[in-house]
């Protein structure tokens, strides 16, 4: 190609020379520009299309999240029907004691409900017709709670309805399990305020009550749920020992510190009043083999001891006698009959009231103490003097 138009540019100046014209230089020419496509101004977005899009996305998760949520409410009320309504609200209940009369009580044990397995119980009439009363206002009786599965017997027994579930004796029997080397050891069991249950040997306390519904519980859960008795597992060949409870107790003086030297009143009684000689007696405790601990004073309150069992386990006390004072009740609006009553007599002189009303004055001391005029004379609380002083009017007469 670039030989062939060199050739071509050699013959044209040669034949310029020869015909005489007069040569032109050779300018060359520019390369022919490329039309570029003419371009389309840019298309003005519409706003409304964004704003369209935009609230058709939430729409979209909003009906995600409502479909969800709706299929999570109905599992759960699927599962715990008693707390949901068909609005998927929560749903609470109480216990409606409005028709208990308790002079109407008839104070027996009353069956409410039973099952294959289980008779369940209440102690008397009354509970029987407890209503169990939904925020919803829909209302139950105890025996449809139960038998529909919405509240459960433990649920009850914490809103003050006590409700018993025993077992049938059909419906239950023991599994021995199996009886090698048993340990030779007494082992309670069981144990009520004034008694407890053992048995022989770890083989034993081992045993299982099973049910036909296939629940199983160990012997001291069993009693202690009170679905089964003792009566019921001995009916059942099961060898318990029946023990009563002994409880001791112990004087718990605690850490001893600074004591400050001072009576502190820990107790009294219409007569007198107990004091200790300073605070860290005072807050001795009284511990119980059961567990349970009281101060001297709670102790003394609830008769858990006495305090001549105090003062036997070497807690010095002071006894005092209180300052009692005495009144004259008259009782008023009493007929009075007008005839001369003695109400008591000594070596010398009898003593005489001129009615009725007189002779039945009481003497009555702050202790809460009262005697008629002549148990207090006879008693030596009072003398005549001390009650004309108080204005009864007393005759004397010589014997």
């Amino acid at each position: 190609m670039n030989n062939s138009n060199n050739q071509n540019t050699h013959m044209d100046l040669n034949s310029m020379y020869n015909t005489g014209q007069t040569s032109t230089p050779y300018t060359p020419q520019p390369a022919p520009q490329t039309q570029q496509p003419q371009q389309k101004p840019p298309k003005k977005k519409r706003k409304g299309h964004g704003l369209f899009f935009l609230l058709l996305t939430l729409i979209i998760a909003g009906g995600f999240v409502y479909v969800n949520k709706e299929s999570i409410f109905k599992s759960t009320k699927k599962s715990n029907n008693k707390n949901y309504t068909e609005s998927s609200k929560i749903v609470t209940w109480k216990v409606d004691k409005d028709d208990e009369e308790e002079d109407d009580c008839i104070d027996k044990e009353t069956t409410i409900y039973e099952t294959d397995e289980y008779i369940y119980t209440v102690p008397n009439s009354c509970v029987a017709k407890y209503k169990i009363v939904y925020s919803d206002d829909k209302e139950f009786t105890i025996k449809e709670v139960l038998e529909k599965k919405k509240i459960t017997v433990e649920e009850l027994n914490k809103q003050g309805v006590k409700v018993t579930k025993k077992a049938k004796a059909t419906s239950w029997n023991i599994d021995k399990g199996t009886e090698d080397n048993c340990a030779q050891q007494i082992i309670t069991i069981y144990e009520t305020e004034d008694t407890v249950y053992t048995v022989s040997n770890s083989c034993i306390a081992n045993y299982k009550v099973v049910f036909t519904n296939g629940e199983s519980y160990t012997l001291s859960n069993a009693l202690a749920t009170k679905i089964v008795t003792v009566e019921d597992l001995i009916s059942k060949g099961v060898a318990i020992n029946k023990e009563p409870r002994v409880i001791t107790w112990t004087i718990d003086k605690g850490e001893q510190g600074y004591c400050t030297q001072q009576m502190f009143k820990i107790y009294e009684d219409a007569s007198y009043d107990y004091t200790v000689a300073n605070n860290c007696i005072a807050n001795y405790k009284v511990a119980f083999s059961t567990g349970e601990k009281y101060s001297l004073n709670e102790a003394l309150t609830k008769r858990k001891v006495t305090i001549d069992e105090l003062i036997n386990s070497g807690v010095e006390i002071y006894k005092t006698a209180k300052q009692l004072t005495w009144t004259i009740d008259k009782g008023e609006g009493k007929a009075c009959s007008q005839v001369i009553t003695k109400i008591y007599e000594d070596e010398t002189n009898e003593y005489t009231v001129p009615d009725t009303c007189v002779a039945s004055y009481k003497v009555v001391y702050s202790n809460g103490e009262t005697y008629s005029l002549k148990q207090a004379l006879e008693a030596k609380k009072v003398t005549i003097t001390e009650l004309t002083n108080k204005g009864v009017k007393i005759y004397i007469s010589k014997k």
